[in-house]
């Protein structure tokens, strides 16, 4: 652990870290705990000792006062100066402005909510580290444990909850328990291979715990534009700016959808691409969909939709199709009339993802919603950099969304983009483009996107993938461990911009509803939606 020498008080030393508390000292202070705490039965601190901590974390809270300034007549400059630097304070945007002109992640302001300032709040524990090794032996008894848990549980897989046999270990945590490979362990999940195995389970109990956090931060609000703003546009070619200007129409090709979409009551629909490979994928998922009742429509992308050159399963195909997300998503948009989220096809719904519903996000709507890895540092620098995982990414159909979707579109339509990730273009996009400045993000719990390996063993998922690669490039769908490293040599630019006045942007033409599949069972009736929200400790580890 570095070496800080900054003491706060905190009933812990992750409660001192993450809420930024009052400074102390550990000779002599005598840190006095928040009203209604530790001698209070009903509060998550009750009985606990709040003291000093050292060593903490380096804050932007630890520099200078910053200055601020009113915007509004209720208020003046000196009191939003005086009052939004003081401790356990939160400073509503709404009577002041502490960030001027300062280019957004130079202040960790915009990524704070009310409840992070809440002094008496409970703060995600830590999970039990259980080593594998103390598991007890396999036997038949929890083996049929297991059989159980996974006719209970029909998205993912279930946990062995035995020892690891042999040749089960980090790099090869499946394990067969019924079909010819019985007792056998793999690299690769059995999901692709019934013939060889028709029920498995995961030891995930030999794979490190996801990364801790005590806090969940929401993600930055936008700022107000300015009188006059402009905004980016991206050079780009034409001819690849979308997929109805590749020559692919969508309204031609079959759409799978879940039985809920009947409805006249959802919110928003979860899209997805697929091509014929995936198939089956897209089925599981749409099925996931109807369990938890979430509109979901599976659009099918032809095999040979990008020509000879890049047939279905060749590495031109799945660069091709990539390029083609963003635009893919702003038609989605515009055809549905609903924000709408982008999920791979490989996935499954665990839970009703209440975070995608109206009224659900901290200070108000966001405009998209991703995963950020790094979405819950306390280290501003680390925060204020997004680097996304685009497995799950929700849009909503507002001006702002769209005009971040146009951009993105754009610059993965640049010619120096040509082998990027899309998550990585976006990154880009959103810090170096000053996106993030023009658009409320939400920065999606883990279990939003619980994924192998880095963040599956102690997330509760909403979405899970069942495909064995690292979370954030997971395009490859290759069995990779590493993360950023497995996509290097792909460098991500951005084409020289010309400015536009936000006005000038060009719509994008609506599509009309694409013809549904006859598959039948999508349509079966589906269960009373379970909306309990994803545990809002379970934000990003």
């Amino acid at each position: 652990m570095k070496k800080t020498g900054i003491s706060r008080c905190g009933f812990t030393w992750d409660d001192a870290a993450a809420k930024a508390g009052p400074s102390c000292n550990t000779k002599w202070a005598a840190c006095v705990a928040p009203d209604n705490t530790k001698k209070n039965k009903d509060s998550y601190w009750f009985n606990h000792t709040y003291a000093c901590y050292t060593d903490l974390p380096k804050l932007d809270e630890d520099e200078d006062l910053t200055v601020c300034r009113t915007v509004t007549p209720a208020a003046t400059d000196s009191w939003c100066t005086d009052n939004c630097n003081g401790q356990g304070v939160w400073c509503d945007p709404s009577f002041c402005d502490c960030e001027g002109d300062t280019p957004l992640g130079e202040t960790m302001t915009p990524f704070k909510i009310p409840e992070n300032y809440n002094m008496s709040a409970p703060i995600l524990e830590h999970d039990s580290n259980q080593s594998a090794s103390k598991l007890p032996v396999q036997t038949h008894d929890l083996v049929n444990k297991v059989r159980e848990a996974a006719r209970a549980t029909l998205s993912g897989l279930p946990n062995c909850n035995w020892r690891p046999p042999a040749g089960c270990n980090k790099e090869a945590p499946y394990q067969c328990y019924d079909g010819p490979q019985n007792g056998q362990c793999s690299k690769m999940n059995f999901f692709d291979q019934p013939k060889l195995c028709s029920a498995s389970c995961i030891h995930d109990h030999l794979l490190p715990l996801a990364p801790y956090h005590p806090l969940w931060y929401p993600g930055p609000l936008a700022k107000e534009f300015k009188w006059n703003e402009t905004q980016p546009r991206y050079k780009h070619s034409p001819e690849k700016i979308s997929l109805r200007a590749r020559g692919i129409d969508l309204s031609r090709s079959d759409v799978m959808m879940s039985g809920i979409c009947r409805s006249s009551d959802n919110q928003f629909v979860g899209i997805s691409l697929y091509s014929p490979k995936y198939k089956a994928k897209a089925e599981r998922l749409l099925h996931s969909c109807s369990r938890v009742g979430v509109c979901c429509k599976a659009t099918l992308l032809p095999a040979d939709a990008f020509g000879p050159d890049a047939p279905e399963g060749s590495e031109a195909f799945r660069l091709e199709t990539i390029a083609s997300k963003p635009s893919f998503i702003l038609d989605e948009i515009e055809a549905t009339h609903h924000p709408v989220v982008f999920l791979d096809t490989d996935l499954e719904l665990h839970q009703f993802p209440k975070l995608f519903v109206p009224g659900s996000w901290p200070n108000g709507p966001r405009d998209l919603a991703i995963f950020n890895y790094w979405g819950n540092e306390t280290d501003w620098k680390h925060a204020s950099t997004p680097t996304t995982g685009s497995g799950v990414v929700f849009f909503n159909k507002t001006r702002r969304a769209k005009n971040v979707l146009r951009a993105w579109a754009e610059a993965m339509a640049w010619k120096g983009n040509t082998r990027a990730p899309d998550d990585q273009v976006l990154d880009r996009l959103l810090k170096q483009g000053l996106w993030l400045g023009r658009v409320s993000a939400g920065w999606l719990p883990s279990s939003y996107l619980r994924t192998m390996p880095a963040y599956y063993r102690g997330v509760v998922p909403s979405s899970t993938t069942t495909t064995a690669t690292c979370p954030v490039c997971s395009t490859t769908r290759r069995p990779s461990r590493c993360c950023r490293p497995c996509c290097a040599g792909s460098t991500v630019t951005l084409g020289t911009t010309r400015r536009a006045t936000t006005t000038r942007l060009p719509p994008s033409p609506a599509l009309a509803m694409p013809r549904t599949s006859t598959l039948g069972r999508m349509w079966t009736t589906t269960p009373t939606p379970t909306r309990g929200s994803c545990p809002r400790a379970r934000a990003r580890r």
